[in-house]
């Protein structure tokens, strides 16, 4: 009797006494499905989303390479072989209708719904932001007030002297602002 039909027979005899799940160890990661070792024998094809529906809605842990895992069985014939279990996911990847959440635990991004609005805003840097240009605007705006006018009929007037030109707003920039590592 060979590997496979050894381990068939008892996953068989396993599953009659109630128990249908096994240990095994990630070899290889292929699209939503997985390879595993469980002991010598090498098992392939396994899904990474345990249901039996394949609709657009899901959620896939994808575990690492070298990591253990819990699979389970449909079938006495293991045809439909899936994860139970991740010990260590290396992705996580969710959809349900129009909303969809990437993380990827290797690069350490996260995308959100596609994430076509670029990254998420660090929002300190922009209070940061929008306090230099509200003091900016105060500056201005006491400066402005404080200036004076030269009375009309003089022939010489001092120069409107307001130190308006030692103020230099710079201009924002996306960089700082956003966490490219967060995209929504």
């Amino acid at each position: 009797m060979d590997q496979i039909a050894k381990f068939v027979e008892a996953f068989r005899r396993l599953k009659k006494k109630g128990d249908c799940f096994f240990y095994a160890t990630v070899t290889e990661i292929t699209g939503n499905t997985c390879s595993a070792k469980l002991g010598d024998l090498e098992l392939t094809d396994i899904k990474l989303k345990a249901t039996t529906r394949d609709d657009e809605d899901k959620l896939i842990l994808t575990p690492k390479v070298g990591s253990s895992v819990i699979l389970g069985c449909n079938d006495e014939d293991l045809r439909d072989v899936m994860i139970i279990k991740v010990d260590d996911p290396e992705k996580i990847f969710y959809k349900h209708k129009d909303i969809t959440i990437d993380i990827d635990g290797s690069s350490g991004n996260i995308v959100i719904n596609k994430g076509d609005n670029g990254g998420l805003i660090n929002i300190e840097k922009l209070v940061d932001r929008l306090n230099s240009i509200e003091d900016y605007v105060k500056q201005f705006r006491t400066k402005y007030d404080s200036h004076t006018h030269p009375e009309t009929g003089t022939a010489t007037s001092p120069p409107l002297s307001t130190g308006l030109m030692n103020i230099d707003p710079t201009k924002s920039e996306r960089d700082p602002l956003e966490d490219k590592k967060v995209k929504h």
